[in-house]
């Protein structure tokens, strides 16, 4: 029981060490195993479980590194998170006289709502731009690499309220998530077309005449929105 309890400290210590402290830890927990062969006879099977203990322990780091060396910096078309888990990938380079690239396709998972999408990244010899390095002062060359997801990650999130919107007037929500669509994929035309219709339907809801010129479409919506707001406040007062 005491030592179930000294390998559930030791994995809780284990979480907040680096990846190169793992490597550490595994090299001395290794070594512990060797002093078994040079031991007295009456220490013998304290170190043969103190072994065992480590030998589980080296077992969870090795996890602990598996699992690290599997995150990828994403961005998370769904809820916009950095942190993912790199589900499959796939390398290829090509090579001649005076010309190199390399790609990587991945498939991976966001680490905050499960999300699967699709990330590629290349570098080739001809993107490149040259840095000083701070410590030598030599000029080194640097390679440009090009990052692509897939579905494309959101220029702007939806407000916290677009879902009830979407509740309340199905139409009116549905128009609202076609001008993000429009805006995450660079289609800002679209994006203001689409922003005219919303006002239209959400005036059209409030019993404004939608045939209106836009200007007194605009002043008579506005009229009613504060006298809703109004009428809002002094109810719950």
């Amino acid at each position: 029981m005491a030592r179930q309890s000294r390998l559930q400290a030791l994995r809780y210590n284990l979480n907040g060490l680096r990846k190169g402290e793992w490597y550490a830890w595994a090299a001395a927990c290794t070594a512990k195993t060797s002093l078994v062969n040079t031991a007295p006879p009456m220490l013998t099977t304290g170190i043969i479980d103190c072994r065992s203990m480590f030998g589980e322990v080296v077992s969870v780091i090795l996890e602990k590194t598996k699992a690290m060396s599997t995150y990828e910096k994403g961005n998370c078309p769904s809820c916009a998170t950095d942190r993912a888990d790199v589900k499959a990938s796939h390398t290829s380079t090509y090579h001649e006289d005076h010309y190199s690239s390399r790609e990587v396709f991945s498939i991976l998972e966001c680490r905050g709502c499960g999300k699967i999408y699709f990330k590629s990244s290349g570098t080739n010899s001809e993107d490149v731009h040259h840095e000083r390095d701070p410590y030598t002062g030599e000029w080194e060359q640097v390679y440009l690499e090009t990052v692509f997801f897939w579905p494309p990650p959101p220029k702007r999130m939806p407000p916290t309220w677009a879902w009830d919107l979407k509740v309340r007037d199905l139409t009116l929500g549905g128009l609202l998530d076609d001008v993000y669509t429009a805006l995450s994929n660079n289609l800002g035309v679209l994006a203001a077309i689409g922003m005219r219709t919303v006002f239209d339907r959400a005036s059209e809801l409030l019993g404004v005449d939608p045939a209106l010129p836009f200007a007194k479409n605009w002043r008579v919506s506005k009229t009613r929105i504060l006298l809703l707001a109004e009428r809002s406040r002094c109810s719950r007062s």
